[in-house]
């Protein structure tokens, strides 16, 4: 089954799940994906030791690695979907 999270959604899960306000979760999910976007523009590979790796190929696709699966931007399943301020630079 797929499942969509936006934002707003995403950071009140985070926010349950470890006691925090939605603001700071919020703050963490903007700030981790735009180190992972700038780190991307940058060339380099960004592996999360549990959770992935992001990368983005020879013909400028952004990949998203878990369990040693890839998953394409824009393809089907699990997928890292920049923003468009980064998707225009890759």
């Amino acid at each position: 089954m797929q499942q969509r999270l936006n934002i707003n959604q995403l950071s009140k899960s985070i926010a349950e799940t470890n006691g925090c306000s939605i603001f700071t979760a919020e703050t963490f999910v903007k700030s981790l994906f735009s180190l992972i976007g700038d780190k991307l523009i940058e060339g380099e590979h960004i592996k999360i030791k549990g959770f992935g790796e992001f990368y983005v190929d020879n013909e400028k696709n952004i990949i998203f690695n878990i369990d040693d699966e890839p998953f394409y931007s824009g393809g089907s399943g699990p997928a890292f979907l920049p923003l468009v301020a980064y998707s225009y630079i890759l």
